[in-house]
């Protein structure tokens, strides 16, 4: 009796925020509901162990956790003792189970392969194949870098503009700087709301990321000018010129100095009569060379790179997606129940994250960082 009254299914509100109260410790106070995963575990029903759940809240006074199914779709109350931490992988599988069972999201997706079936006139898994082959391509021409950046620009102006979707082209330009103002009230942390209410501003923050965007996309300019005086043209002026009797000609002289001795023992003469005489003062020829143990002139060294400044420096895709991944996990680390920020919260949600998430801090520190060093 007491383990069927360990599972309680019933509609629970999802506005219940989080106690610091809880056994495991999970949801500290300002935690968002939803984002920490637990596994089901010794429950009457052996359809639901093992399944797992994101954790909204905990109720202190029924003594009960208040979970989601990521399967079902269901909510449920559980004792402490019949929900587990999921580890980091099964956190993955969660958070993937969440959105593919999302009704939504199923209404979603089923209505945009109708879209492509009725546009195309194919299956959706022909165009997605076809989209594949573009993709490769594109990252063959322009390289996976830039490739990258031109995707997240994209899906930036994407999300921004998402809300005006299928009006005309007219109205979506006119509301964008409106819906930009917006996005970054919402994910901005701490001076977002006062960027957003001055137009100067927010503009101001458009056209830095479009610089980011643009001067990510152009060619590295060190790059150019050491490819062009690495393919400089040689320089023949001052090669060394040929000289007679060199060892090109040596054979040849080894050949008719041998034929000339011969003819004087046929002869009876003195063996080397006929053989030239040699002339002692004759001035040697005069060449010019670039080193003595060189004759011909070297490719010039390409020129050193030369230094960007600080400024170019911020003016780089990645610098700038680090700076945005840490200012956004520093906010949520940190936020309250009111919508303020509290340091002390920060650090304890830090000492409780996941390495992996800690190891995407770390790297986007050191990116940021190696920047200026």
């Amino acid at each position: 009796r007491n383990k069927k009254q360990s599972l309680i299914l019933r509609p629970v509100s999802t506005n219940t925020m989080a106690s610091a109260t809880d056994p495991h410790g999970w949801l500290p106070v300002g935690t968002q509901p939803g984002s920490v995963f637990c596994k089901i575990v010794n429950t009457s029903r052996e359809t639901l162990n093992n399944q797992l759940a994101a954790v909204l809240a905990y109720q202190e006074d029924r003594g009960r956790y208040v979970v989601h199914l990521t399967l079902s779709q269901q909510q449920a109350s559980l004792k402490p003792e019949n929900v587990v931490k999921a580890s980091y992988l099964e956190q993955i599988q969660g958070q993937y189970q969440g959105i593919v069972n999302h009704p939504d999201i199923k209404r979603q997706v089923d209505y945009y392969t109708n879209l492509v079936q009725q546009r195309t006139g194919l299956k959706w898994y022909y165009v997605a194949a076809g989209a594949a082959v573009l993709l490769l391509v594109a990252i063959y021409l322009v390289g996976f870098s830039r490739f990258f950046m031109l995707t997240s620009f994209v899906i930036m102006v994407a999300l921004v503009a998402a809300p005006d979707f299928g009006a005309p082209m007219k109205t979506i330009a006119q509301n964008f700087p409106m819906r930009f103002r917006a996005m970054i009230r919402e994910q901005v942390p701490v001076v977002g709301p006062r960027i957003a209410d001055n137009q100067y501003l927010s503009l101001a923050v458009m056209g830095l990321l479009l610089a980011f965007f643009v001067n990510a996309m152009l060619p590295a300019r060190s790059a150019a000018v050491t490819t062009a005086a690495t393919t400089a043209p040689l320089d023949l002026s001052t090669t060394k010129p040929h000289v007679p009797g060199s060892s090109s000609s040596s054979s040849s002289l080894l050949e008719e100095y041998y034929r000339k001795g011969f003819q004087d023992g046929e002869a009876g003469r003195e063996f080397g009569t006929s053989m030239p005489v040699p002339v002692d003062d004759e001035p040697e020829p005069e060449y010019t060379t670039t080193s003595s143990s060189n004759s011909y002139q070297d490719y010039p060294p390409p020129p050193p790179p030369q230094s960007s400044g600080g400024f170019s420096k911020l003016l780089d895709w990645s610098t700038m997606m680090s700076l945005m991944y840490l200012g956004q996990q520093g906010y949520t680390l940190g936020r309250t129940a009111d919508g303020g920020w509290d340091a002390q919260l920060a650090l304890a949600n830090f000492q409780t994250m996941d390495m992996m998430r800690k190891g995407f801090l770390a790297f986007s520190l050191y990116r940021l960082v190696s920047k200026f060093l």
